[in-house]
């Protein structure tokens, strides 16, 4: 909300394009440290605050081609963050490698010990 406040008094409800690059760093955000269920939900809090506050006056929501481009940009944002930081997450458990245990030359005590053999 900070930001849109911080656009709305720099001017830029006359170039409306302008908070969603700040906003849409807060949109990725999210996604590298909660699930994706809540960077699309972000994205889309942040679109309706772009549509309602800079697109549109005193919070009304307004739907036009710039307010559509905003969010159309904000859910594609969040999408391509999440596909990256799942691909990620999965690359780095894919490339761990297994612990390895040592191997005991010799007797091994416990079961079946002392048997002949």
């Amino acid at each position: 909300m900070l930001v849109i406040i911080a656009a709305v008094a720099i001017g830029a409800t006359r170039h409306p394009t302008w908070p969603v690059v700040p906003l849409a760093v807060l949109v990725v955000a999210p996604a590298v440290l909660t699930t994706p269920v809540v960077t699309v939900g972000a994205s889309v809090l942040h679109s309706f605050l772009v549509a309602g506050f800079v697109v549109g006056r005193q919070g009304q929501v307004t739907v036009s081609t710039t307010a559509v481009h905003a969010a159309e940009s904000l859910v594609l944002t969040a999408v391509v963050g999440v596909a990256v930081v799942v691909a990620v997450r999965r690359l780095r458990t894919w490339h761990r490698t297994p612990a390895v245990r040592p191997v005991v030359r010799g007797r091994v005590e416990g079961a079946g010990a002392g048997l002949p053999g």
